[in-house]
């Protein structure tokens, strides 16, 4: 319980009980409160109970139990309904942040000036391509998928590649393949590392374009070599690709987005070129947790949105999923159900990434969160399940 405290009268008046203007006067309420008291105003502004409050004299409050913690609760015997404030001894339990409360973040905008050139020159080539091959991150089909890019681009055939396929989670890859499957749209999941995974794309494009000719009527033989566009947003493997399938790597790439800046036509062997494009988002992106995901796969630059945002929003996608044990690793495990600014602090101190005086560097561990996850080094995850 408080002790009695002494209080600097508030009313300052001649005849205050306070004695006088600035004088003194300490008592104790019958419900253990400590007061301060003044005869003018008639006020008693008392602590205990949670909180502090003011009433007229006397107290109505009635003796009761603490109605925001469990009983006794020795610092606060009375509830105080004007100004509660947690207990020290009997902490409120808090309501943790959900990625929801993310989009109150603005969003970024970010649309480089080059993307719009580049949609307008894919648009211009079409009439020479015989297959639109699109790419999306594994870990997130839906999301990764440009919607305006194929409406744009028209009627030619086409398939979806799902890149990445090596960091993703197979049980949802395997439910997001039957899921397209039923959309009426071709995927095809790829490991680039795996060279016959590789090459099994090559001779599947060939495949779909013979018979989208054969089924057009076709009678001729296809005597030049078959083109193909290969299209989706930045950074999502368009170019890696490329250098799988030609061994001189003449796509230039780069782990950062915006690197392919124009059109390249690239021959390969068995008869086919590719036509590597740059990545298009967008221009409006849905929301605040949308523009995090494409960030933390890679698809926007992280200093557009900053790495602890980042690292946030994937400590939350983490909770939000169950797989908050992929950091038990990094931190200790009673942390990894805590706020993600608590994971940050536990997780640069675990790494001893300290500023001047010992201050954890939440900056410093949050890249290297991203590169963690980035690299595959906290397992196999997909961060989007198929629509129910």
């Amino acid at each position: 319980m408080p002790s009695t405290m002494n209080w600097d009268c508030r009313c300052k008046g001649a005849g205050c009980r306070g004695q006088g203007a600035g004088g003194r006067f300490k008592r104790r309420n019958r419900l253990g409160c400590d007061v301060r008291f003044c005869s003018h105003s008639r006020i008693v502004e008392g602590r205990g109970g949670g909180g502090s409050h003011t009433f007229p004299v006397p107290c109505p409050l009635p003796p009761a139990p603490c109605t925001l913690h469990p009983a006794p609760c020795p610092l606060s015997p009375v509830p105080c309904p004007l100004s509660p404030v947690p207990c020290p001894l009997h902490p409120v339990p808090r309501t943790l942040m959900t990625t929801n409360d993310l989009n109150s973040y603005p969003l970024t905008g970010w649309f480089p000036g080059h993307m719009l050139k580049a949609g307008r020159q894919m648009q211009e080539a079409l009439k020479l391509i015989d297959l639109l091959v699109e790419l999306v991150d594994a870990r997130a089909p839906l999301s990764t998928r440009n919607p305006e890019l194929l409406q744009k681009l028209g009627s030619k055939p086409a398939l979806l590649v799902a890149s990445k396929a090596d960091l993703a989670s197979p049980l949802l890859s395997r439910r997001w393949e039957s899921w397209f499957a039923t959309q009426g749209e071709r995927v095809f999941f790829l490991d680039a590392h795996k060279i016959a995974n590789v090459r099994g794309l090559v001779q599947l494009w060939k495949n779909i374009v013979l018979e989208e000719r054969t089924a057009r009527g076709a009678t001729r033989p296809l005597l030049r070599p078959v083109r193909i566009m290969i299209l989706g947003i930045p950074n999502i493997g368009k170019s890696t690709l490329v250098n799988r399938l030609h061994e001189k790597k003449k796509a230039l790439v780069g782990p950062k987005p915006g690197v392919t800046r124009q059109n390249q036509w690239i021959p390969i062997a068995d008869g086919v070129e590719l036509l590597d494009t740059p990545g298009v988002l967008w221009p409006r992106i849905e929301n605040k947790c949308h523009e995090l995901l494409l960030t933390l796969l890679g698809n926007i630059k992280d200093e557009i949105v900053g790495s602890q945002l980042i690292a946030q929003y994937l400590c939350l996608k983490f909770q939000e999923l169950g797989m908050q044990n992929a950091l038990s690793s990094l931190i200790p495990p009673e942390i990894c159900n805590s706020d993600p600014e608590e994971i940050l602090t536990a997780f640069a101190q675990h790494r001893n990434f300290l500023l001047p005086g010992g201050v954890p560097d939440r900056e410093r561990a949050a890249n290297a969160l991203i590169r963690e996850f980035r690299d595959g080094r906290l397992g196999r995850f997909s961060l989007e399940a198929p629509p129910e």
